[in-house]
Order: structure tokens, then C-alpha cells, then sequence
């Protein structure tokens, strides 16, 4: 049986949520580790955007994670995790650990 070119393409984009998910929950945790969210972490973000045009694609996607991951109970730990090890190639790892 052939998968359609349509079931590739919802699937691609159900990564691609995933990936941009963990990218910003990472961020807002870092952002918040001190308590509050400052100019370092809109900074951050802001740097996200330029490094990975995907997420810029999506950009109200992706504050929206952000500021939900703020009060996210999944620990930073756990999305780096699951980062690394299921969304993310060995070039994104590097490009967004730079970027934390």
C-alpha cells in the first residue's frame, strides 16, 4: 500500500508542531528560569526566529507555545529530550543549544 503524497505532507507537518513545540519550551523555560521572562528571553525568541525560517513561518504559532510552556509542567530537561533524540537533526541540536 502507498502512503499519498497528502498523508506525507500531515505527517512532515505534525513533526515540524513538534519540532518548533520543544524548540520554543525550551526557550520559555530558560527565559523563566529566574522567575520572569525579561529581555533576554524576547531576545531569544527573536534569535529563534532569524536562526530557523520555519519557525519565523509560524511565528503566532510558535508565541503561543512559548507562553504556554512558561506555565508547562514539562521540565526543560524533558524537551531537550525529546528534542534531541525525536525531532531534531544533529545540525538543528547544535544551531539551538548555541542558541540557549
Amino acid at each position: 500500500m502507498r502512503t499519498s503524497t497528502d498523508d506525507i505532507k500531515k505527517r512532515l507537518g505534525q513533526r515540524e508542531d513538534m519540532f518548533l513545540r520543544r524548540l520554543f519550551g525550551m526557550l520559555a523555560k530558560m527565559a523563566k528560569a529566574d522567575g520572569k521572562v525579561d529581555a533576554w528571553g524576547t531576545h531569544a525568541a527573536e534569535g529563534a526566529f532569524a536562526r530557523f525560517p520555519r519557525a519565523a513561518a509560524r511565528r503566532k504559532f510558535c508565541v503561543r507555545v512559548f507562553n504556554e510552556s512558561k506555565k508547562s509542567r514539562i521540565s526543560l530537561y524533558r524537551q531537550a529530550w525529546e528534542f534531541s533524540n525525536k525531532y531534531a537533526s544533529a545540525a538543528d541540536c547544535l544551531a539551538v543549544y548555541e542558541l540557549l
